[in-house]
C-alpha cells in the first residue's frame, strides 16, 4: 500500500492544490494505522489500507477500530 499511496499522492496533491505528507504507520498487525484513521475526523486525514487488513483484521480481533 505504501508504494501505491506514494504514486497517487503527487497527482492528488496537484488535483487538490494542497501538499500531501506521507506518513507510513506500521505496527503489530497494522492496528496503529487503522486506529489512527478511525480517530476524530478533521477533514485532512486520508488512509490507504490494504484490503486484507481492512477486511480480515476486524474479523479476527474485535479490538481493531473500524473505519466508516
Amino acid at each position: 500500500m505504501d508504494i501505491v499511496a506514494r504514486i497517487v499522492a503527487p497527482e492528488a496533491s496537484k488535483l487538490l492544490g494542497q501538499p500531501i505528507v506521507m506518513e507510513n504507520r506500521r505496527a503489530r498487525r497494522r492496528k496503529s494505522g487503522s486506529q489512527h484513521a478511525a480517530g476524530p475526523r478533521d477533514g485532512y486525514t486520508f488512509s490507504a489500507i490494504s484490503p486484507a487488513s481492512a477486511t480480515i483484521n476486524p474479523l479476527v480481533d474485535r479490538n481493531v477500530a473500524t473505519i466508516r
